[in-house]
Formats: structure tokens, sequence, C-alpha cells
């Protein structure tokens, strides 16, 4: 069943998306998340994206949209420091267990992280950033969604953006299947999981996602091991 295939995307609630999910599974999950994060080398990703960038500019600051525990951006500016370049963090997310979240794993790691609430389906982003950075949220929201986000944050971003997000193919959803129960215990985890691949992008759909929002000349590509990464940067950039 798994290896069945993947025509088109089956959108669904996913179990982290509850709002009465208890704080003791909320935080399971988001252990597990990080695990799987970690895993796929999501970080490293970005920040190969980011690096050429913060070579002639120097610092930058980089927003991180439905950010979750902020695992993601907090190990970026960690790779970006060692190779003596500064991120200025700002991230956000709907829910405030999230941003709890976050600030949390910002002070046990010592990094500065200014947090607020964003409502990706109505709000502006209420500034510009140098990066902005959408991971493993598209696969939440429907076609028109996706377009409006990517359009609001087309217009907030000065240098960069990047989507990092599931690519749905059915070794994907096996190996997603398969490493989750691997690396956690969390049920939510291992069902939203396979939830999350069916509901993902292939990477044609993502690149006509992008032309509507207007991000011209936006590439769309595979990386390893399971993912897609949208990058663009504004004609002026």
């Amino acid at each position: 069943m798994l290896l069945a295939p993947l025509p088109t995307r089956v959108l669904s609630h996913e179990l982290m998306d509850a709002p009465d999910l208890a704080p003791d599974q909320t935080h399971l999950a988001l252990r597990g998340l990080a695990r799987l994060n970690t895993f796929s080398g999501a970080a490293r990703t970005l920040w190969r994206a980011i690096e050429p960038v913060a070579r002639t500019h120097n610092p930058l600051s980089l927003l991180d949209i439905a950010t979750g525990s902020a695992d993601v951006p907090l190990e970026v500016a960690r790779l970006a420091r060692r190779r003596g370049c500064t991120l200025n963090l700002a991230a956000c997310d709907i829910r405030p267990e999230m941003r709890a979240a976050a600030a949390a794993n910002a002070a046990r790691r010592g990094q500065s992280l200014r947090l607020f609430s964003f409502d990706a389906l109505r709000d502006q982003i209420p500034d510009r950033f140098d990066i902005i950075t959408i991971s493993l949220f598209t696969h939440h929201l429907d076609d028109p969604a996706v377009v409006r986000l990517l359009s609001t944050a087309r217009q907030a971003t000065r240098r960069l953006l990047i989507v990092s997000d599931l690519h749905r193919t059915p070794v994907n959803l096996a190996l997603v299947a398969t490493t989750s129960r691997l690396i956690t215990t969390s049920r939510i985890v291992h069902t939203d999981a396979v939830l999350s691949v069916r509901a993902a992008f292939s990477i044609p759909e993502m690149a006509a996602l992008a032309s509507q929002a207007g991000l011209v000349n936006a590439r769309v590509t595979r990386t390893f091991p399971c993912r897609l990464l949208l990058t663009w940067s504004p004609p002026d950039a």
C-alpha cells in the first residue's frame, strides 16, 4: 500500500493540528519532528542555500514562518556562526504553545530569537527580512493558500526566499513512514508523517504555485533524502 502510486495530493487534518492536544504529546511530537529534521539534514540544506548570500552580506536577518519549536532556524544560525556569519533570527507561529516551545529551545541554546504570532492565511508579514524560510508547512495548505503565503513572503523578502517541504513520491512515503518509527515513539509523528507526504507537492506542482505567486525564475529541486526545495531571489537582490 505504501508503494502505491501517488498521482494527486490528499490533504488531511493531522493529529498535531488538534487544538486539544495534551502538552506532553505536543512536546514528544516536537522532539520527534526535530529528530526527523536532523536525520534529513534540513538545516544543512537551508544553510547551503543561504551561504552564498552570507558571503557577501553579513549580518543577515532571517524569518522562519510556522516555526514550531524553531529547531531548524536555530541550527541554521549555529551553522552560520561556524562560518563567521551572523543571522539575526525571527520566527513566527500562530499557535502560542509553539511559540513557547521555540522560546524555550532558543533559551536552552543561548540564542536570541524574536518571536511573534502570524496567521499565514490572513496576516501580512510586519517587516522585511533578508531571508525568509518556510519549512514543512506548505503541505498543510490548499493551493490558493500556498499561493497567498508565497506572495506575502515574496513582498517581505529582500534577498532570498526558501521553501523546504516533503516531496510526494512513493519511495519518500515509505522512507518517512519507516524512519518516523525508528527515531521517535510519538504516535502523532507516526501518523502525521504518512499524512504529510500524501499532502505534499510534486516538483511541477510547487513550481506552478510559485509562478502564480509571482516568484519569477524560482528554482525547485529535489533534496536528499525526501524533500523538495524552492529558492527565489528578488530581481534586484
